[in-house]
Order: structure tokens, then sequence, then C-alpha cells
């Protein structure tokens, strides 16, 4: 069975449609509710935006980038 490849340009935009609706839902919301509990154990609201930011900011460094700047040799910074 062969792996079947995700069209980048659809992958980026749903990513970043997503990422829209979270800014959007995070705008709304004053600071206060920031360091309020998220529905997720452990984490605040504030703590996800951050989490999320990186994610997002990892994914554009590492798939989002043309091929011949992507750094392959793993754990470092090209």
């Amino acid at each position: 069975m062969s792996a079947r490849r995700a069209d980048p340009t659809r992958t980026a935009a749903a990513v970043l449609g997503q990422a829209d609706h979270i800014l959007d839902w995070l705008a709304a919301r004053p600071p206060s509710q920031w360091r309020r509990p998220s529905v997720l154990p452990g984490w605040t609201i504030g703590e996800l935006a951050v989490h999320l930011e990186t994610m997002l900011a990892a994914i554009g460094r590492t798939h989002f980038v043309p091929e011949e700047k992507v750094c392959t040799v793993p754990y470092t910074t090209c």
C-alpha cells in the first residue's frame, strides 16, 4: 500500500484557516480570561495560545519553506 501525500497548498490553507479562527476567538477574550483554566486539565487559555503559536511557527519553518531551505540535520539549526 502506498502512502497518500497531502497537497501542501491545501494543507497550508487548512492550517492557516484554523489559526485564523483561533486568533479570532482569542481576540474576543479579555486578558483576564487568558489566565483561566482551559478545557484541557493543567493548561490555561494563555498557555494553550502560546503552545499553538509555537507549533504553528514550527510547522511554518519545516513544512512551508522551499525544499532546498529545509534543514536535514535533526536537532540543529542549519
